[in-house]
């Protein structure tokens, strides 16, 4: 596999699971406030409030969209580099990819805090799912050869 199709392939795993990660932990959506401003719609002031959420949950979808496919792009050369100097070192290749695996993961959570906004929790949880799925999709792909 050469670096351009392993991030390819890095970006076409995480940046769904980041958007259903986010889905499911309510970041485009808080439930309970829609459901308040769903069930009556009455005055135009609460129409005007109910267009204003909805509006920034749509630019918090396609800020979420933007730096998910952005972080890999960033991350990915610095990883796929950092293992290859790892191994020259002649160092356990495991480690290295642990260690440099949690590094991206925290340079991922920091963007996604920043570019979306998300609270550190939130963004932590997501680019560990991402980068899990990405690294377990790799895995996957190298043992099947």
């Amino acid at each position: 596999m050469t670096q351009f199709s392993a991030l390819f392939l890095t970006t076409a795993v995480e940046v769904p699971v980041a958007l259903v990660f986010a889905l499911g932990m309510g970041v485009f959506a808080p439930p309970a406030a829609m459901a308040d401003l769903d069930s009556e719609p009455g005055s135009e002031e609460r129409v005007k409030v109910y267009d204003a959420v909805k509006g920034e949950l749509r630019r918090r979808f396609w800020k979420l969209l933007f730096t998910a496919s952005l972080m890999s792009f960033v991350t990915h050369p610095f990883l796929w580099n950092g293992v290859l100097w790892w191994i020259d070192r002649g160092w356990d290749y495991t480690t290295g990819v642990v260690l440099m695996e949690i590094l991206v993961m925290l340079v991922e959570a920091a963007m996604l805090r920043t570019g979306v906004p998300l609270g550190w929790s939130q963004a932590l949880i997501i680019s560990f799912a991402a980068n899990g799925a990405s690294w377990g999709t790799g895995w996957l792909i190298y043992m099947l050869k």
